[in-house]
């Protein structure tokens, strides 16, 4: 119950500023439960419980009859209507599908805020309205509200020990009319009951730690309104007579000179703690008539007999010293206990029989809560023995790969050295081929130079020669006709 509290605290300012998912949630079925909530109607003190007692609740429930034996001969059912008229949930409609077991849906709702998730379980409940409430651009409102439902029932009224809810629950809120057509109050009832069944299974499975699945509180609820019921009962029927004795009986109160008197002595060191003594002040008894080496038989019938009957008219009670050696002592001895021991009325002492019945319960419960704690932490201790010889095999592993670390770390480093002399040794050789470059472009542009010249010279010398052989074959036209003519002259001679 107080998870759902931390929870609506957490979002408080924003629930409030959210209107329009207030307005949504005032006309479900869980808006009593809410609204009480948020008045913080629900106090720390009033919603702790403990193992101990949801053990004890436990062994009062009978699972045939789907009741509670709170009293000697009396049994008591819950029923639908308790449920309803304790959280204002509506105790008509239809029958809920099963919640105990389930499949994914293919609800929008669920592909939003569910995706990812194997299983619905609180964390990821409390991730998704961290994230809606503050989100109200999309009008969220529905989503809000179906989330905080889920919180709800995953705290409060189907809750269990993992903190998980099966898938079919979101088929029952995805929308306004579907959430009002269930009987909540019957199925609120119906998951504590499965809760109850599995609880007495698992106890008997003592590997298994007690738990108790589903709303808890309405068990406790139930038994203190049974209780006040017999208490008013008890009250209306007493006697005015009995009134009247009680009334003087006040002030009667039991000292420990008095408990020492009881002709069948047989308080041991628990019976003197549960009336407020030490057991170091009492008065050792002998070990043969202590009650720690008694039967359990023989406790019953040795009882000192504490009711209202087994007083005198004086409100004394008849007791003899049961040691004789004692007689002789001082009765200073008395006096310096008694001054430490508190007084008890006769009203409030509680018969040895039930005292140790109450302790031995408690002993049995602690035994068997040490037995699983034993287990546990024999199964840690394993664990913890795997974990160091895997941490071992790691770290000796870690210290191989840091040695071939140092090792290519070296390598890397000879590497690096002869990299530098080779691009020192790359660099000279290209300077040396810079420089025979620059010579070689020097001769060719020398060289350039040079054919130009001659070309020049080449050009000048053709321009010439091409001047005297023209002067030539003008020259050697008229000496042929000359020669021919010489030769025809001949001819003819």
């Amino acid at each position: 119950m107080l998870t759902f509290d931390n929870t609506l605290q957490t979002v408080k300012d924003e629930l409030a500023a959210r209107k329009d998912v207030l307005e949504i949630l005032q006309k479900r079925p869980f808006w009593s439960i809410i609204k009480a909530y948020m008045k913080g109607q629900f106090t720390k003190a009033e919603c702790q419980k403990s193992n101990y007692q949801i053990i004890r609740l436990i062994k009062l429930y009978n699972p045939a009859t789907k009741k509670f034996k709170f009293s000697e001969g009396n049994e008591y059912e819950i029923t639908s209507n308790n449920v309803s008229d304790i959280f204002g949930l509506p105790n008509k409609g239809n029958k809920l599908p099963r919640t105990t077991t389930s499949t994914r849906t293919n609800l929008d709702f669920e592909k939003k805020y569910f995706k990812n998730s194997k299983k619905i379980t609180k964390t990821e409940v409390d991730r998704c309205l961290n994230t809606a409430i503050v989100d109200d651009r999309n009008k969220n409102a529905m989503d809000v509200m179906r989330l905080l439902i889920l919180e709800l029932f995953i705290t409060h009224l189907f809750c269990n020990s993992g903190a998980t809810m099966t898938w079919t629950f979101l088929t029952m809120i995805d929308t306004l009319e579907a959430m009002n057509s269930y009987n909540w109050a019957q199925e609120v009832l119906v998951y504590k009951h499965f809760g109850l069944d599995q609880a007495i299974k698992n106890k008997k499975d003592k590997t298994n730690q007690p738990s108790v699945s589903g709303c808890v509180v309405l068990i406790l609820i139930k038994a203190a309104d049974n209780e006040k019921e017999e208490e008013a009962t008890k009250t209306d029927h007493a006697d005015h007579e009995e009134q009247e004795e009680n009334e003087k009986d006040d002030d009667f109160v039991i000292t420990l000179k008095d408990w020492t008197k009881t002709p069948q002595h047989e308080q041991n060191e628990d019976n003197a703690q549960s009336l407020g003594c030490k057991a170091d002040d009492e008065i050792e008894e002998p070990p043969a008539q202590s009650l720690g080496y008694k039967a359990d038989d023989e406790i019953e019938e040795q009882a000192v007999d504490l009711s209202a009957d087994s007083m005198t008219e004086e409100n004394t009670v008849n007791v003899q010293l049961q040691h004789p050696e004692l007689d002789n002592q001082d009765d200073t001895i008395f006096k310096d206990i008694m001054g430490s021991i508190p007084e008890y009325y006769k009203h409030e002492i509680v018969p040895t029989h039930e005292k140790i019945q109450q302790l031995k319960e408690a002993v049995d419960y602690w035994i068997e809560k040490a037995n699983t704690r034993r287990d546990m932490m024999q199964t840690a201790i394993e664990s913890c023995i795997k974990k160091n010889s895997f941490i071992q095999q790691i770290w000796a592993e870690k210290e191989e790969l840091e040695q071939q670390i140092e090792i290519l770390k070296k390598q890397l480093e000879h590497e690096k050295k002869e990299s530098a002399k080779l691009q020192g040794e790359l660099h000279a050789l290209k300077s040396n081929r810079r420089q025979q470059h620059e010579l070689l472009e020097g001769e060719k542009l020398s060289c350039i130079e040079s054919m130009k010249q001659k070309d020049t010279v080449i050009a000048s010398f053709k321009h010439v020669m091409g001047k005297n052989f023209k002067q030539c074959e003008q020259e050697e036209i008229p000496m042929k006709e000359q020669a021919d003519k010489e030769k025809k002259d001949e001819r003819i001679a």
